[in-house]
């Protein structure tokens, strides 16, 4: 039996041979490695919840974002298992892009909550426009349609409530911190000054 929230674990797969596959297996980066990336390392596996079932037989259709993180290609073959959760209390690193995004948290925060789970090593976008109205079917070929803007935040690290660094959490109905590291452009521009 599968209990809710459904939570399942996508992970990337590598062709051994003809019908043969072995999983991919990197050891999960550490907070130092992923503070202050603008590209984030390839991780092998991050966790989701699904949406809807209308997917053909053997498909699954994942946001740009988690092909990215996997270093997917359409068609590629990943392996799905269901992971059991527990509820998160600890708290989530996160790290905006730029500073102009990083200003508003509690859009930010808001947008989180459409989220089931956070996998450290992850980068999450979305569009928002100045209204602070988050519009996830924008174009994604252009940064910038209109007044909307794309807000890119990594996830650099979760812990549990122990403070033990944990390759993913679930934020699903969780009363889980958020700490919020300084955003990118802030240190590339204190690095050219």
């Amino acid at each position: 039996k599968l209990d809710f929230p459904w939570q399942f674990e996508i992970q990337r797969m590598h062709r051994k041979g003809r019908n043969e596959y072995i999983e991919v297996e990197l050891p999960m980066p550490t907070k130092e490695e992923l503070t202050g990336k603008s590209e984030m390392p390839q991780i092998c596996r991050i966790t989701c919840s699904p949406l809807d079932s209308r997917a053909p037989e053997q498909y699954m259709f994942i946001p740009d974002w988690m092909m990215k993180s996997l270093r997917l290609k359409p068609r590629d073959i990943v392996k799905l298992r269901y992971k059991n959760m527990p509820q998160s209390t600890g708290c989530v690193h996160l790290q905006a892009h730029s500073e102009s995004a990083a200003t508003s948290h509690a859009v930010l925060e808001e947008e989180l909550r459409h989220y089931s789970s956070l996998t450290a090593g992850t980068t999450i976008s979305f569009f928002f426009d100045s209204s602070g109205v988050i519009d996830k079917k924008s174009s994604k070929k252009n940064k910038k349609v209109g007044s909307k803007r794309e807000v890119k935040i990594n996830v650099v690290q979760c812990l549990d409530s122990g403070g033990t660094p944990l390759e993913s959490v679930c934020i699903q109905d969780s009363d889980i911190g958020t700490e919020w590291l300084v955003p990118l452009d802030k240190i590339k521009k204190k690095k050219q000054t």
